[in-house]
């Protein structure tokens, strides 16, 4: 399928054409899970097609993969771009759960807690946003009751 969406780019002049194939590429690699390359793919996307249709949704991937490789301060600087251009995104609260995601493997429990709870009914899966706010208030208590005993 690579090899095929890279021969339709390779062929044909239509630019939006090309975006969509270069985001497909992309999507297989995220897909065989070989993210390295699937990051690279997207950043050629939005540095060749900055103006497809797909560059919003890409930036939004680009955050999820480098997040997925455990990336964080790179994480957080797309987070400011992509919040920088795409202010009104349909992927803000993805976005911004993953901004939250980041701080708490930082072990910024307090401050991912926070940022959690302002996704609040924003946020597409209230399940999965109340699991991780019971986790995280389950750690903070933990941590609480360490630094009292030391």
């Amino acid at each position: 399928a690579i090899i095929e969406y890279q021969h339709l780019i390779n062929r044909y002049d239509e630019k939006e054409e090309k975006g969509d194939h270069q985001y497909r590429i992309a999507s297989v690699y995220f897909k065989m899970q070989n993210y390295e390359q699937a990051l690279a793919e997207w950043e050629v996307l939005l540095d060749k097609y900055p103006d497809s249709r797909r560059a919003e949704e890409s930036q939004f991937k680009v955050i999820e993969t480098l997040f997925t490789l455990q990336r964080f301060s790179q994480v957080r600087e797309q987070y400011d771009s992509f919040m920088g251009k795409y202010p009104t995104s349909k992927f803000k609260a993805e976005v911004d759960f993953i901004q939250a995601s980041c701080l708490e493997e930082e072990g910024h429990l307090e401050e991912a807690f926070k940022r959690f709870k302002l996704l609040g009914e924003n946020y597409p899966y209230p399940a999965i946003l109340k699991t991780k706010m019971e986790g995280l208030e389950e750690r903070m208590k933990k941590n609480k009751s360490i630094k009292k005993k030391k």
